[in-house]
């Protein structure tokens, strides 16, 4: 039997509802528990056994935590984040300019972490001026020279 325009299947979402079902309540308090931890230092693995989830799911949790973040606090995360790193540097940054090889490699992780948090790596966008040109006069052109090649060929070919 067909199912009526707009059909949803008991217990399926069409994503537009709040999250007020248990599972949906479960996972926004899962989700927070879990950045507050990551905010804190903690790595991925062990948010993942704190709260005996996988990483994946920890890391789905946390994005999407980050997604509904509003701007001006996630403005205020990045800028918290940008800090440890600077404090972090810091704390390596005389040994890898003495020659430490570990301390080098320590501090080019940090800036590169750095760089991809402010979006420095991002692609640039490259904006292309296009011409207006005359389509039409432009083959008629081409098709002057390719004739005037062509007459020129035949004419040198000519046996006198």
């Amino acid at each position: 039997m067909p199912r009526p325009a707009g059909w949803i299947a008991p217990g399926r979402r069409t994503g537009t509802m709040s999250a007020n079902t248990p599972v949906d309540l479960h996972r926004a308090h899962r989700a927070a528990k879990a950045l507050r931890l990551r905010l804190n230092g903690a790595t991925y693995r062990d948010i993942a056994d704190a709260l005996d989830v996988s990483p994946g799911t920890v890391h789905a949790d946390i994005t999407r935590a980050l997604a509904n973040i509003p701007r001006p606090a996630a403005d205020a995360l990045r800028e918290l984040e940008v800090t440890r790193l600077d404090a972090l540097q810091l704390a390596c940054w005389d040994d890898a300019t003495a020659g430490n090889l570990a301390a080098i490699d320590r501090c080019v992780k940090i800036i590169d972490r750095r760089a991809r948090l402010l979006g420095l790596d991002a692609p640039q966008q490259v904006q292309l001026a296009t011409a207006d040109v005359d389509l039409d006069a432009t083959v008629e052109r081409i098709m002057r020279v390719v004739d005037a090649a062509t007459t020129t060929a035949t004419t040198e070919a000519r046996p006198d």
